[in-house]
């Protein structure tokens, strides 16, 4: 795995949230990142695919906040 994905990958880290919508949500898009990371060629297109999901998540986890 490149430094690029592995510096994604930090981001999708969820044991710092409390249990709940937050975390759960979190969680999803934690296995999804690796899932992608393990299974796609380590070019930049991958990266970019990490970095979109990780917008993604973000948007999601606060949707979360008002479950």
């Amino acid at each position: 795995m490149n430094k690029a994905t592995e510096q994604v990958l930090r981001y999708f880290e969820f044991d710092h949230l409390p249990d709940g919508p937050r975390r759960d949500t979190s969680r999803q898009f934690y296995g999804l990142a690796h899932e992608m990371a393990e299974s796609l060629p380590e070019i930049p297109a991958t990266t970019q695919c990490l970095n979109d999901l990780l917008r993604a998540k973000d948007w999601a986890v606060r949707a979360a906040l008002d479950l």
